[in-house]
């Protein structure tokens, strides 16, 4: 897991990719009526998201404020690093796989 800086544009970009993964995932489970959604693709380069079961909106808001206190931990390895929109996405993305148990 990496440290999120705490500076004002990283955490803004952060948040706006984790809003636009939830709207992918939202958007996606709307089309497909409820039903196991496997291979949700956010982009060239990304994991792809697989969902079991239906994730209602109150759940991924739980899951996006847990990642936000899980990545903003210090650490004592020392500042953290810089990262971009693309990176975000991809760990956000790992970790709604993990969290949601798919690979």
């Amino acid at each position: 897991m990496f440290v999120l800086s705490t500076s004002p544009r990283c955490i803004s970009t952060v948040i706006k990719v984790m809003l636009d993964v939830i709207n992918i995932l939202i958007d996606v489970q709307a089309q497909g009526y409820g039903g196991v959604l496997n291979g949700i693709n956010l982009g060239e380069g990304l994991p792809t998201i697989n969902i079991q079961r239906t994730v209602g909106l109150p759940e991924l808001r739980r899951l996006r404020r847990t990642f936000v206190k899980l990545t903003g931990q210090t650490s004592l390895s020392g500042p953290p690093p810089r990262i971009d929109a693309q990176s975000a996405k991809r760990m956000f993305a790992d970790y709604l796989n993990q969290e949601l148990g798919t690979t």
